[in-house]
C-alpha cells in the first residue's frame, strides 16, 4: 500500500458525508457517529477512501478515529505495500465459476423456497402496460444477474449469461387478484441451473389497479439489490412512459468482475500468508470453544430434522427506547446495530442460563464502491460472539459487543458456510451451527414514486422459512426533521419450537432489558428471570 500524501483538506466531504451517511455539510470535525454512521456505512467509508488514496483502513480505524481529521492522520501515516488485486483489472476466463457468496446456494428447486426473494409492485392509477414491458427489459439489459443461470460444467458450476429475450418473464396480465394464487407465486421455487432468477406475474385487480408480484433467486440478487433495482426499474418506467430511453449512469465493474476479483483476494487456502488462510486462523480462535446449543426454552423438543416453518411476531420500540439506543451506541463510538444486539444478548443470557452468547448477522459484503450499484448476491453471514456476566451493565455488554464487531468485521472475507467446512463443529441436521439466533438491522422496507399518473409502490415480501431458532430484525424510523422515530421489530421463529407465547415472552424480556438499561441497572441473569424472562 502506497503513502498517501494528502492532508485534511484533500478528502472532500462526499466521501465522508453525502455519499455514505447521506448527510451534507460534513466539517472536519464532525464525527462519523453524530451524523447517523454505522458499520453498513462505515464500511463504504473505508471502501471509499481505500479505493481513492490507494489506503489500507479497516472499519475499526473509522470507529476508533471518527472524524475526517483523524481518518486524514491515519492516512498519511507510512505503510507496507498492498498488493491486493484491483477490481476490475483481471481478466475473465471464457467459463466464469460460482462467486464464493453463491457456492452453497442450492440450486435446485428446493422445497419450501429457501432462496426465493419476493417483493409485490402496486400500481394505482394509469398502468401504461407497454412501458413496463420495455422497462423490465432495460433492467434485464443493465443487470446481467437477473439473466444469469447456473449449469454444472466439467470443472463446476458456473455463470451463464443469457440474451434478454432468452431471460424475458411472461408478463400477461392475469384478469384479478387473487392472494391465494400470488402468494403461490411468490413461494414458487427455481431451479437456476437451467431457469432465469427472476419470475414477475402481473395481475389485474379493476382497471386502475395492478399488483405485480416479483420473484428473485438469492443466488443472483441480494437485500442491498432492492434499492437498486428498486430505482432503476421506476426510473426506466418513467422514461419509457415519456416516449424516451432510460439514460443510465456509467457503471465501472459486473457481477462477473466481482467474482474473479473475489477469487483472487481469497487466494488460496494452503497458502499461510493469504487472505483466506489469515480468516480461517481468526475465526479457528474466536470461535473456540463455543457451544453448540444455546438451549433456549422451547415449547417442543428439537426435531430431528428441519422442517423451516416458521411464523413471525412483530412489535415496536418507541421513539425514547430509540433515542436511548442512540445515546448509548453514541458514547461508546459505536451504532444502533451493536446496542441492539447488546440488549438482545443480555435477553439470550438470561432465557438460556448462558453467559457465552452467538448472534448470526448478514453483512453486505460490498468491501469496494464500484459494488455499490451492481445487482448480485454478495451478502455474508458473520458470528458475533459476547460474554454477558451478571455484574455488567448495559454499557459494559455494549463496550464488549462493539469490541468483538470491530474484531469480526476485519475477518469477513470468507464465506460463513466455507467456514464451516473448514472448522467443522458438531452438526446436527435440525440445529444450526455456530449459532441459532441471527439479527438484522434493515435498511430496505420500501419505495414509493408517482409516475405519468401512477403511483407505484414496491414493497418487499420476505417468506416465512426459519433457518435458525429465532431472526431478530429492526427497522429504524425517522420523523420529518430525521429525529429518532421508534424502531419496528419482528421476530421469525421456528414454529416447530416455539409457541407465538412464548415469543411474546422474549418481546417483554426484551423491553424488561432496555427498562433496565435506560436506568442503568446491571444485566440481571438470575433464574428467575430465566423463568420470567
Amino acid at each position: 500500500m502506497a503513502r498517501n500524501t494528502g492532508t485534511v483538506s484533500s478528502i472532500q466531504p462526499p466521501i465522508f458525508g453525502r455519499h455514505a451517511l447521506g448527510a451534507a455539510g460534513i466539517g472536519a470535525d464532525h464525527s462519523f457517529f453524530d451524523l447517523g454512521g454505522d458499520s453498513l456505512s462505515a464500511t463504504r467509508v473505508v471502501a471509499r477512501i481505500n479505493d481513492r488514496w490507494g489506503t489500507g483502513l479497516g472499519v475499526r480505524d473509522v470507529f476508533d478515529a471518527p472524524t475526517v481529521a483523524a481518518l486524514a492522520a491515519r492516512i498519511e501515516e507510512p505503510s507496507p505495500d498492498d498488493a491486493r488485486p484491483r477490481l476490475g483489472q483481471i481478466e475473465l476466463p471464457e467459463k466464469i465459476p460460482l462467486a464464493p457468496a453463491q457456492a452453497h446456494i442450492d440450486r435446485t428447486a428446493t422445497a419450501p423456497a429457501l432462496y426465493s426473494i419476493p417483493c409485490t409492485i402496486r400500481v394505482r392509477g394509469r398502468f401504461d402496460r407497454a412501458a413496463f414491458e420495455q422497462a423490465v427489459g432495460d433492467v434485464l439489459e443493465r443487470h446481467r444477474a437477473l439473466r444469469t443461470i447456473y449449469p454444472d460444467g466439467p470443472a463446476g458450476p458456473y455463470q451463464h449469461l443469457l440474451d434478454v429475450a432468452d431471460a424475458f418473464p411472461d408478463l400477461t396480465p392475469t384478469p384479478r387478484e387473487d392472494a391465494a394464487v400470488i402468494d403461490a407465486v411468490l413461494a414458487d421455487p427455481f431451479d437456476v441451473r437451467a431457469q432465469p432468477p427472476l419470475r414477475i406475474r402481473v395481475f389485474e385487480h379493476g382497471r386502475n389497479e395492478h399488483l405485480i408480484a416479483c420473484v428473485f433467486h438469492h443466488i443472483s440478487v441480494d437485500g442491498w439489490s432492492f434499492a437498486t433495482l428498486a430505482g432503476d426499474l421506476t426510473l426506466a418506467y418513467a422514461a419509457r412512459a415519456s416516449g424516451t430511453a432510460p439514460q443510465w449512469p456509467a457503471r465501472a465493474v459486473e457481477y462477473a468482475d466481482y467474482t474473479v476479483w473475489r477469487h483472487a483476494v481469497l487466494g488460496d487456502e494452503h497458502d499461510p500468508a493469504s487472505s483466506a488462510s489469515t480468516q480461517i486462523d481468526f475465526w479457528e480462535t474466536e470461535l473456540a470453544g463455543l457451544r453448540g446449543d444455546l438451549h433456549l426454552p422451547c415449547d417442543r423438543p428439537r426435531p430431528t430434522r428441519w422442517s423451516y416453518r416458521a411464523a413471525r411476531l412483530a412489535f415496536s420500540l418507541d421513539p425514547t427506547v430509540h433515542t436511548a439506543l442512540l445515546a448509548s451506541a453514541h458514547i461508546h463510538h459505536a451504532t444502533l446495530f451493536t446496542t441492539l444486539r447488546a440488549a438482545v444478548s443480555i435477553l439470550l443470557a438470561r432465557v438460556s442460563g448462558h453467559t457465552d452468547i452467538a448472534i448470526g448477522a448478514p453483512i453486505a459484503g460490498r468491501g469496494h464502491p464500484h459494488l455499490d450499484h451492481v445487482v448480485g448476491m454478495f451478502v455474508n453471514t458473520v458470528v458475533l460472539r459476547t460474554r454477558v456476566t451478571p455484574n455488567m451493565t448495559f454499557h459494559e455488554v455494549v463496550a464488549a459487543a462493539r469490541e468483538c464487531e470491530l474484531r469480526a468485521f476485519a475477518h469477513t472475507e470468507l464465506q460463513f458456510e466455507r467456514l464451516v467446512e473448514i472448522l467443522d463443529p458438531p452438526r446436527s441436521p435440525s440445529l444450526h451451527p455456530f449459532f441459532q439466533v441471527a439479527l438484522s438491522l434493515e435498511n430496505f422496507t420500501a419505495a414509493e414514486v408517482d409516475i405519468d399518473g401512477a403511483n407505484i409502490e414496491i414493497t418487499p415480501r420476505p417468506l416465512d422459512v426459519a433457518k435458525c431458532d429465532l431472526h431478530f430484525y429492526f427497522t429504524e424510523r425517522r420523523d420529518d426533521t430525521g429525529a429518532p422515530g421508534g424502531i419496528d421489530a419482528e421476530i421469525l421463529y421456528s414454529t416447530e419450537l416455539f409457541d407465538e407465547s412464548t415469543i411474546t415472552n422474549f418481546v417483554k424480556g426484551l423491553r424488561d432489558v432496555l427498562a433496565r438499561a435506560h436506568r442503568g441497572t446491571r444485566t440481571s441473569l438470575s433464574q428467575t428471570d430465566r423463568r420470567g424472562y
